[in-house]
């Protein structure tokens, strides 16, 4: 998926390389390795560290807000445990790629989420036919 996606690999000289004791062995032009450690909880959104020096961070341009709110259609859990997860992760995963989309105005990326979260929640009350919560 990489830069605007959840998931990535590391690849030097066209080569895929092997996470190893916890991070990806990169060769220096200098002939020495150094380490490369990706650190950070949110999915999309961690950051590449070589050497203990952060190189990159995923998701540098999204807002904090849309941030948050894309974990907001989690939310259909509380109307139904199994159809609610599934479409919730289906959501949030979708929101994390489109707010990582450079060319949607900051607008968008905050309104986003809070439009997945009111469709995983409609179409979890849609499937399992009925609310549960009261």
């Amino acid at each position: 998926m990489g830069i605007h996606g959840i998931f990535y690999k590391i690849r030097q000289g066209g080569e895929v390389l092997k996470k190893r004791r916890g991070g990806w062995p990169i060769a220096m032009k200098n002939g020495q390795e150094a380490k490369l450690n990706a650190a950070g909880w949110l999915p999309g959104f961690q950051s590449l560290y070589l050497d203990n020096e952060r190189v990159y961070r995923f998701g540098a341009d999204v807002p904090l807000a849309a941030k948050i709110l894309s974990f907001f259609p989690l939310l259909a859990i509380g109307w139904d445990p199994f159809v609610g997860v599934l479409l919730g992760i289906i959501f949030v995963f979708y929101g994390i790629v489109s707010i990582k989309n450079p060319l949607f105005p900051t607008k968008t990326r905050i309104a986003l989420p809070i439009m997945n979260t009111i469709a995983a929640v409609l179409l979890t009350i849609v499937i399992v036919g009925g609310t549960s919560v009261s």
